[in-house]
């Protein structure tokens, strides 16, 4: 069994101690051994022994040549403020002591992960797999990337750990956040030659609010030599990690082998439609094609926002996404709930109730059966309008 890493917190100002304390506990309690010292009587004694620290985090009070004779890997160095003639070791990372928490937070899990990502994620396999959704729509502008957060949203709200991936080269979720923070340059190098590094990288280009996200590149992904193979290695990596509950995959409108061998990763497929001719021409083009559209679950829902007046009987597609003059309104719509719940496994490994009406694309008789309906439907309208 591997050594349980360890976390020490030496200052003697309560007040700070004491707004940082739950947080702490929180994110590190279960995964490392913790140590909060705020007595300098207890410090004196405590650093009387010859101690091994993973992590320290001390103030500028306590910081002294006598934490050389220690085996301290990482230390966070707590100062009121910034002093540029501050020379401390390598192994010292000198941080603002009353910037926001989060900072602190994110550059201690930074040093976890340089030691050993079994310091916060422990060596052991994970009580489930990593599940990948493959968020996929053949016309563009229709929402799919709206959809994939959507979703991610939701599937958190139901506290499942979710990964949103902007697999196409326009990124388009991008554009519903903020659209100057970009990957680190080295990000697609790890991603063409993984190695040792490469996880550890893919954990500094995370970023997240309501949804947790790879960053976008700043130039389209296969200008920087990323494309159908590293994306596979990607989702592979991050299955074996199983840090996350799900992975979402916005995989963009292209029909090509890229889009399918994503596709073909995936556990579950969101195909997203239109209530209007032309979509429905295209998604009858893919639904019968298994080397465009895998034989996977399949959940087909209707954005409203494009239509011609036509209108999708409730059993030939699992949801609607109602129409709305803005895309945060939409965001709140029961749809996303309703999908989170069909796709996740709350409910020990089945799906629950609410999605029963799930859209299956499988070679039985029955989905057969439902999806000639459906395309019948089709084209019933077509001749309608012609």
């Amino acid at each position: 069994m591997n050594k349980k890493h360890n976390l020490v917190i030496v200052d003697s100002d309560y007040d700070y101690v004491r707004s940082i304390e739950p947080e702490i506990i929180r994110r590190y309690a279960e995964k490392v051994d913790v140590q909060i010292i705020t007595d300098e009587a207890f410090m004196d004694v405590w650093f009387s022994e010859k101690r091994e620290i993973d992590v320290l985090i001390i103030d500028k009070n306590h910081y002294g040549d006598y934490l050389k004779q220690h085996d301290i890997h990482q230390t966070f160095l707590l100062i009121p403020e910034i002093d540029i003639e501050q020379k401390v070791p390598r192994s010292v990372r000198v941080m603002v002591k009353y910037l926001p928490e989060g900072e602190l937070f994110e550059a201690v899990n930074d040093a976890f992960a340089r030691i050993d990502l079994a310091a916060v994620a422990p060596d052991r396999k994970p009580q489930h797999e990593t599940r990948v959704v493959a968020v996929y729509s053949p016309i563009g502008g229709c929402g799919k990337s709206l959809i994939s957060i959507g979703l991610s949203r939701k599937l958190r709200m139901l506290d499942q750990k979710v990964l949103l991936i902007g697999c196409d080269d326009v990124q388009s979720f991008s554009v519903f956040g903020d659209l100057d923070l970009h990957a680190d340059a080295n990000l697609a190098e790890e991603l063409r030659d993984p190695g040792e590094n490469t996880y550890w990288t893919i954990l500094q280009n995370l970023a997240g609010g309501d949804v947790t996200y790879l960053k976008s590149f700043d130039r389209a992904p296969h200008a920087l030599g990323v494309g159908r193979t590293q994306w596979k290695s990607f989702v592979r990596l991050m299955k074996e990690k199983g840090d996350f509950d799900y992975l979402i995959l916005d995989i963009g409108s292209r029909v090509d082998e890229a889009g399918t061998s994503l596709m073909n990763q995936a556990d579950e497929i969101v195909l997203v439609t239109e209530p209007n001719l032309m979509a429905t021409r295209k998604v009858q083009r893919i639904a019968g094609d298994p080397d465009i559209l895998p034989n996977k679950k399949c959940f087909l829902v209707s954005n409203e926002y494009h239509t011609d007046g036509m209108r999708f009987s409730e059993d030939a597609v699992f949801d609607h996404l109602c129409a709305y003059a803005g895309w945060m309104d939409a965001l709140e719509d029961p749809v996303f709930y309703r999908l989170a719940l069909g796709i996740s496994d709350t409910n020990d490994g089945k799906v629950q109730p609410a999605a029963a009406e799930t859209a299956e694309i499988s070679e039985t008789e029955e989905t057969a059966a439902e999806e000639k309906d459906f395309l019948k439907a089709v084209l019933d309208k077509e001749s309608e309008m012609e």
